[in-house]
């Protein structure tokens, strides 16, 4: 019995390529292929195609526009700026292929612009070969992606404005530098009260935003109205620089501060009114304090500006006082040791001198011997200063002043003669 036994045949398709073109063996549909090459002519694009199909022997061209060609390598003009997607279609009795690529009918643009307009600008695109988009950058930090946009700047200046035009074929940037000038220029003013906390007051016109104050001692501040503390006396050139839309105008003035508190500087002298007796005390701090207190070696105190206290003699050589001074601004300490019982170191004329009455009222006597021939009695406050001064070139056993014209208070009285002198504590009442 024979049996039958199908057969099948196998088609080899091989391909060869030979200067870049596919050959096939043993025929079949067409591959669709081609290439171009652009030449413009004003904005119109003028496209030469040439056909790679292989095996074709007829060919469809759709140029994307509404227009198409059966020949094999058409020329076709593309009038409007644009993209077109261009498909060829090849033939043969086996069949068809499409093959399909874009044609981009645009020139790179050139960038150009006007504008007209103060302090609201109109700009105009004056771009070539048909831009499509539109990048604004108006130079105070705003933008516009519109072909023809309209801008309004808030204050007077020089502005760089630059506008980047592009479409499909490429891109381009120019910029241009406009002024904008119809704003007026405010008219810094300003006052002020207070010493030395400061109030400022901004009295500039013509709409100024933004302030900018130099107090004249390193500090600034850019409130409208701001309060300044000073923390020394003297004169300050204050500025105010007052901005508007159309700039900066600059006011100065000489402000002088006199009421800041200093801490004090504590200081005392004394006088001792009776010798290892009362001791007068007197308060010379400066910068004006307000308090005092007084602290004694022998535990005593004292809240008056200008005490006298008495130590007992045990406290002889360690006598300590001691003055705190203080204010609003703060205080300061100061310590002393007082010689308030000098007998032991008095000079024989102190020893054999008397002054009497003490505490005087109009008048007051002094009673020698004295050991020189010719004196000066001079008599001092309690801070220093000469109240009265007498001079006599004749011996004398007794000295009488008239107090009639010196204020009551604490003294000192010292006699100075050739070679020796005395010195006494008196009150004056």
């Amino acid at each position: 019995m024979k049996t039958s036994i199908p057969v099948k045949y196998l088609l080899v398709i091989f391909f060869l390529y030979s200067s870049g073109s596919i050959v096939r063996a043993g025929g079949g549909s067409p591959v669709a292929a081609f290439s171009f090459y652009v030449e413009f002519v004003g904005l119109t694009a003028e496209v030469s195609f040439n056909d790679e199909s292989i095996d074709a022997t007829s060919w469809d061209w759709d140029f994307g526009d509404g227009a198409f060609s059966a020949e094999e390598n058409p020329f076709h003009a593309f009038t409007e700026p644009g993209i077109y997607i261009v498909c060829l279609t090849a033939h043969n009795d086996s069949g068809s292929d499409t093959y399909c690529d874009s044609i981009v009918a645009y020139l790179t643009p050139g960038c150009m612009f006007s504008y007209t307009g103060d302090p609201i600008v109109n700009f105009t695109d004056l771009s070539s070969n048909a831009p499509t988009q539109w990048d604004w950058f108006f130079g105070d930090g705003f933008n516009s992606e519109e072909q023809n946009p309209e801008h309004t700047y808030a204050a007077n200046g020089e502005y760089d404005v630059c506008l980047g035009a592009s479409n499909p074929g490429g891109g381009c940037l120019t910029c241009q530098i406009i002024t904008i000038s119809t704003y007026v220029i405010t008219d810094a003013a300003f006052s002020y009260t207070g010493d030395p906390d400061v109030t400022f007051t901004d009295l500039s016109t013509i709409a100024p935003f933004e302030w900018s104050w130099d107090f004249g001692d390193g500090v600034t501040s850019d409130l409208q109205n701001p309060v300044h503390s000073y923390m020394d006396n003297g004169v300050y050139t204050v500025c105010l620089t007052a901005t508007n839309a159309g700039g900066s105008d600059t006011e100065c003035s000489d402000i002088t501060i006199g009421n800041v508190i200093y801490a004090p500087e504590a200081d005392y002298t004394y006088i001792v009114v009776s010798n290892c007796g009362p001791v007068a005390y007197t308060d010379i701090s400066t910068n004006s304090p307000a308090s005092w207190l007084w602290t004694f070696a022998d535990g005593f105190t004292s809240t008056e500006q200008n005490p006298t206290h008495e130590f007992t003699e045990e406290y002889i050589e360690d006598a300590e006082v001691c003055l705190i001074a203080g204010n609003a601004a703060g205080s300061d300490t100061i310590c002393k040791i007082i010689d308030w019982c000098a007998d032991a170191i008095q000079s024989e004329s102190d020893l054999r001198v008397s002054v009497f009455p003490n505490p005087a009222d109009d008048h007051i006597t002094v009673q020698g011997p004295f050991p020189f021939s010719a004196y000066t009695c001079e008599l001092f406050s309690v801070n220093g200063e000469k109240v009265l001064t007498l001079f006599s070139e004749k011996p004398a056993q007794t000295i009488s002043i008239d107090l009639k014209q010196i204020k009551s208070g604490y003294y000192i009285l010292q006699i100075i003669g050739d070679n020796d002198h005395f010195s006494k504590g008196i009150v004056i009442e």
